[in-house]
């Protein structure tokens, strides 16, 4: 079967130009997931995969001083970013639509991964994990559900005292709204091409505010303090918190920065960290939020990224100020939605009482205006885009999240 598939690899599509004195290895892995290719000088310049891919990793052999490396794709220019969590120089990433052939330079000399992730429904038809706090509440999706029909990790987990938090972007594409399939094709190429026992970072936040667990952290440890893999060989004490998506050339959406604060206010949390102090790590001043460039040389976490992470660090800092810790309250919940929610749109409450006033408070715990509740229902109108407790009667608070 080996040769059959080799010979294909080889022979396909044959209006291309072949280079007989071609040297290679084919390699595979992780049961077909993963497969290799070894090139040693005068490439054969297209190649038609046994199976779709979902992702591409290339490795070369001599120094490529850039941050991108254009490769054709299924008849068309690619640009494969520069991997900002990799040592070695890789360049990786996740394809939409996959991949069914490739063309590289003739004169390419180094590794070529083909990645095959497989088809999994997306996460909402999957379970959901809850974090819960009265201000900075979240769900995620566990390694279960993402990493079905995958291999597992299997490693000894290092228990972490996180003192700092690492903003990380994958510096992949901006358009693959397939999160789960992202989310397997970069823990593929952790541990298929980096040989990493595991996915490097703690979570992982889509373009959509999904957030995704990221490193199992077994049945002793949690999410949150499971040494990772993305603070360039300097990983104990960190917590890595990567964005999907290329933030040299995108900015990032709203939901994916509220998102992100919420991760890292629950993490500062459990480990009462002072989001906006510094302190040393490893011989050097660290913020306490903090992006990769600021202890490795990257441009990671990208140039539209990095420069949010001082405002993103005054918001977690409020989050964490929005109530004492002894003070979650045992009262009962109602509904709401839409949530978030536009200030043109007009807010549904239920409860089962007649309640005439709901309270909007800022995540300072200051109030910030008390607005009539007419048959069900709040206008927005005029409240400034934010992140709001909203109080109506004696219930519990909950997080309301208005956008313009």
């Amino acid at each position: 079967m080996l040769l059959k598939n080799l010979l294909k690899l080889c022979l396909s599509a044959p209006r291309f130009p072949i280079y007989l004195l071609m040297a290679f290895t084919y390699v595979s892995s992780s049961g077909q997931k993963v497969t290799k290719i070894i090139f040693e000088g005068d490439a054969q310049k297209r190649f038609e995969a046994v199976e779709d891919f979902s992702a591409i990793a290339i490795k070369p052999s001599n120094y490529i001083d850039d941050v991108i490396y254009p490769v054709i794709i299924n008849g068309e220019k690619v640009e494969i970013p520069l991997d900002p969590d990799t040592e070695e120089i890789t360049f990786f990433k996740s394809l939409a639509p996959s991949g069914k052939s490739f063309e590289i330079d003739p004169d390419f000399k180094g590794a070529v991964f083909l990645i095959n992730s497989g088809h999994v429904e997306i996460f909402e038809n999957k379970s959901l994990r809850s974090y819960d706090n009265n201000c900075f509440a979240f769900q995620s999706v566990p390694q279960s559900s993402w990493r079905e029909g995958l291999p597992a990790p299997n490693f000894d987990r290092i228990q972490n005292e996180v003192t700092h938090l690492i903003v990380h972007h994958t510096a992949g594409s901006n358009t693959n709204t397939n999160f789960t399939q992202v989310v397997r094709d970069i823990y593929l190429f952790h541990t298929e091409v980096n040989r990493w026992s595991d996915i490097g970072y703690n979570f992982l936040v889509a373009q959509d505010g999904t957030i995704f667990e990221g490193r199992d952290p077994g049945d002793d440890l949690t999410e949150f303090e499971v040494v990772g893999a993305h603070f360039c060989g300097k990983n104990t004490g960190t917590m890595g918190v990567a964005m999907l998506g290329n933030y040299e050339s995108s900015t990032p959406s709203d939901n994916a920065i509220v998102s992100l604060q919420n991760v890292l206010a629950s993490a500062a949390d459990n480990f009462n960290i002072a989001v906006l102090e510094e302190s040393d790590h490893r011989g050097s001043p660290l913020g306490h939020i903090a992006g990769h460039r600021d202890g490795c040389s990257t441009l990671c976490p990208g140039e539209n990224l990095y420069p949010l992470l001082a405002d993103i660090s005054m918001e977690v800092s409020a989050l964490l100020d929005c109530s004492p810790k002894d003070s979650v309250s045992t009262r009962r919940t109602f509904g709401f939605f839409p949530n978030p929610i536009s200030t043109a749109d007009l807010l549904q409450i239920e409860t089962p009482d007649s309640i005439e006033v709901g309270d909007l408070i800022s995540v300072s715990g200051k109030l910030w205006k008390s607005i009539p509740i007419q048959e069900g229902q709040m206008n927005l109108a005029g409240i400034p885009p934010g992140i709001y407790l909203l109080q109506v009667g004696d219930y519990q608070s909950q997080k309301l999240i208005i956008r313009k």
